[in-house]
């Protein structure tokens, strides 16, 4: 269920609610006209503007080229702010999340999606008419700009929602021929390494129960995953799973984001209430202000929460689960963590090992991630070679299973061969082992 939704769960409510946010006024939009105007108008400049902004700003490692992004964007400006001018919103809407979904196609990351989409307000600029001022705008701009954002993370949500929940399907089927004692997957996680088996146990144990949960771990070991284990071992696992990643999200946005906000056009609810039965995963909690954080853990003690700007309680019946790739007693000490919410999220722990501490388990994570890229990019890779994968397993992947991910997916694209091999890894990964290969068959 993406976190923008179409229905209002709210039963004493019983009316269709805008599936998008509307921060931005009919008034405010009245006054923008003449700029989006000579946005419209002028959008190959602007366009121009703004890769070279994106260029200055991503270097080398940018995922568009300036044709790509020309072509892209020149466009978009089109097909989102027509629309946006003659006060079609649904069609706004629309275009802005499928434009979320063309740059996923392009492989570009969501951090980089929301960077490049900050950059847009300043490359326009330089096309703004005289009037109205500057001055007299920069709120409806800023009020733009949030919703743009708003619809492109809605964009990313949802694809990441679709893939995960291709690659449980997936796992699903293992499992369900497995026995308990030989588990060697489980709700879309790998592994049979006693540390993995272990969690395993854990995430029944704690799913059955009805509280808070804290999970711990590395960047890059998937506590998205985890965290919808937890839910699909839950009484509530047919109900709504919402996460929010709160480390891609502007501070000032998370709070109305979680609560909600009253609306003339309706309400946007907020995710903890369109989790309404299910669960709400908050990944990156230590990325929360701490304000926000003490009005979430009243929220978790009293059972309601109140809308950003409204007086009126609405029950809170989700599930929180919360993440931190932070030491939590460190984050308390450095004033990230509220401790009365580290208390409250703590009644239930899952610390999840890194890759590091179980290497054993790296062949079946590569077989099962060449299985998921060969269905998903169409390719026929059947296998790894013995140098490859021993390479692999001495490697520290500091990334953790992220990492991991992105060597197989990369390695799966360009290899022209049945077998994934040596030359296919990246250099902090393949190149010492090859080297080493290669000077030994020379001086042999």
């Amino acid at each position: 269920m993406e976190p923008r939704v179409a229905r209002d769960l709210d039963a004493t409510a019983g009316r269709q609610q805008p599936a998008y946010p509307n921060l931005l006024d009919e008034g405010e939009a009245a006054r923008l006209r003449p700029v989006l105007e000579a946005v419209v108008r002028r959008r190959q400049e602007v366009v121009s503007q703004w890769y070279q902004r994106y260029a200055r700003y991503f270097g080398d490692s940018r995922s568009l080229s300036n044709s790509e992004f020309v072509d892209l964007f020149v466009s978009a400006l089109y097909r989102i702010l027509d629309p946006l001018m003659e006060g079609n919103r649904e069609q706004f809407a629309h275009q802005t999340i499928r434009l979320g979904e063309l740059l996923i196609q392009r492989r570009m990351p969501s951090a980089e999606a929301f960077a490049c989409l900050a950059l847009f307000q300043e490359s326009a600029r330089f096309v703004f008419p005289v009037n109205p001022p500057l001055y007299a705008i920069h709120g409806a701009l800023e009020h733009l700009n949030l919703e743009l954002a708003s619809l492109i993370m809605a964009a990313y949500f949802s694809s990441h929602a679709a893939v995960a929940g291709e690659r449980l399907a997936a796992e699903d089927r293992v499992q369900s021929r497995l026995p308990a004692s030989g588990r060697r997957c489980f709700h879309g996680l790998v592994g049979s390494n006693p540390s993995m088996r272990e969690l395993y146990r854990n995430i029944e144990v704690v799913g059955q129960s009805r509280g808070t949960v804290l999970i711990r771990g590395e960047t890059g070991t998937r506590k998205s995953i985890i965290a919808r284990a937890v839910h699909q071992c839950s009484a509530r696992a047919r109900e709504p799973f919402v996460l929010l990643n709160c480390g891609m999200l502007p501070r000032d946005l998370i709070e109305g984001e979680l609560f909600g906000w009253p609306d003339r056009g309706g309400e946007y609810l907020g995710i903890l209430r369109a989790a309404h039965g299910g669960t709400v995963f908050l990944n990156e909690i230590t990325e929360i202000g701490l304000e926000t954080q003490s009005r979430l853990l009243r929220a978790i003690r009293c059972g309601t929460l109140r809308p950003v700007g409204s007086q009126r309680e609405h029950p809170l019946d989700a599930r929180i689960i919360a993440a931190t790739s932070r030491d939590p007693v460190q984050a308390v000490i450095s004033h990230r963590l509220n401790p009365k919410l580290l208390e409250c999220l703590s009644a239930s722990t899952l610390e999840i090992p890194p890759l590091r501490d179980r290497s054993d388990d790296i062949p079946s994570l590569v077989d099962h991630f060449i299985a998921f890229f060969n269905r998903r990019f169409d390719r026929a890779v059947v296998g790894i070679s013995h140098d490859a994968i021993r390479a692999m397993m001495r490697y520290s992947w500091p990334g953790n299973e992220r990492e991991l991910a992105a060597t197989v997916e990369e390695a799966c694209i360009f290899t022209d061969s049945a077998l994934i091999g040596l030359e296919n890894l990246p250099p902090p990964i393949g190149e010492p082992i090859f080297f080493r290969r290669a000077a030994s068959v020379q001086s042999g």
